[in-house]
C-alpha cells in the first residue's frame, strides 16, 4: 500500500512533540508494527508498507490549531524485482487509528 501525504499543516517542533501525523506498517499500533514516517509541521512525501494495510495515528496538544492533514493511498502489487507497479485492488482495506490526545505529552 503506498500512501501519500498530499497536504499538511501541523504545528512545527523539535521532534514533532507537540503534533505529529505517524504512518505504521501494519493493521494496528502495537509493539510489533514498525513507524514508517512522522510528520509535523509541513512536511510532505509518500511511504510504501510491506503488506495491505496502514495505520495512521494523529496526536495533539490541543494548544495551537493549524489546517490538519490530507491523505491519498493506492494498492501496490510488489513483483519479484521488488519495483512497486501501481494495481488497484477492491478487498484490500484502509486502517485509520484514532490515537488523539489531548492535554500536553510528556
Amino acid at each position: 500500500m503506498s500512501v501519500t501525504v498530499d497536504e499538511m499543516q501541523l504545528e512545527q517542533s523539535r521532534a514533532c512533540r507537540y503534533d505529529s501525523l505517524a504512518l505504521l506498517d501494519g493493521p494496528s499500533s502495537d509493539d510489533s508494527v514498525s513507524t514508517m514516517a512522522v510528520y509535523c509541521g509541513v512536511d510532505t512525501s509518500t511511504v510504501t508498507s510491506s503488506g495491505p494495510a496502514v495505520f495512521v495515528v494523529f496526536q495533539s496538544d490541543g494548544s495551537i490549531n493549524k489546517g490538519g492533514f490530507s491523505l491519498s493511498w493506492t494498492f501496490v502489487d510488489r513483483p519479484a524485482t521488488g519495483t512497486p507497479a501501481t494495481q488497484p485492488r477492491a478487498s484490500a482495506g484502509f486502517w485509520l487509528g484514532a490515537g488523539v490526545k489531548v492535554g500536553r505529552r510528556h
